[in-house]
């Protein structure tokens, strides 16, 4: 981990030439901002990449699940996300799915899609902000739910996990 050094005004005057110590600074404290060191200002959420929708999975289940509530994710960036999965039930009075956001403890249905007796793909870009959870739910209508594919996508943005999160295809170390 790299240290960080106060630089004080005079250290980098115009027209004097830096010590040694000065460009080893300039070097080092770049790297001691990103890895927390002692001392060194600390990154704000809103310094996280800004998140837009696109194909790049970086969250996913894909395994057919007859759970209630599907892919989960919270959220330490803003900007939108591409959101999509398939369900169905098996019933003859069909249930429903929806996109639902949980934001300041006030959940939100984003959109809701009723079921089939087949497979329906759906997809929906979210906006989030920091803090919010989105969470894919089917509701059976008294039959058992049916999900698959679901997945949480960006345009190539890492996403920044809040809890209980499945990652893929993140790029940062």
């Amino acid at each position: 981990m790299a240290d960080w050094t106060n630089l004080p005004n005079a250290a980098v005057g115009v027209g004097g030439l830096p010590s040694g110590t000065t460009v080893t600074a300039l070097r080092d404290n770049p790297i001691a901002i990103s890895e927390g060191a002692a001392g060194a200002p600390r990154l704000r959420v809103g310094a996280l990449q800004r998140l837009s929708p696109g194909a790049q999975v970086r969250a996913r289940r894909d395994a057919e699940m007859t759970a209630t509530d599907g892919i989960s994710f919270a959220f330490l960036q803003s900007g939108m996300v591409r959101v999509t999965f398939e369900h169905r039930d098996n019933a003859t009075f069909p249930g429903s799915a929806s996109v639902v956001r949980r934001r300041n403890g006030v959940e939100t249905v984003l959109a809701t899609w009723a079921n089939t007796n087949s497979y329906v793909a759906r997809t929906l870009d979210a906006s989030v902000l920091p803090g919010d959870f989105l969470q894919v739910r089917n509701y059976g209508g008294g039959a058992t739910p049916y999900l698959r594919n679901q997945r949480i996508s960006t345009d190539g943005e890492d996403l920044f996990p809040g809890s209980e999160a499945y990652l893929e295809g993140n790029t940062y170390a």
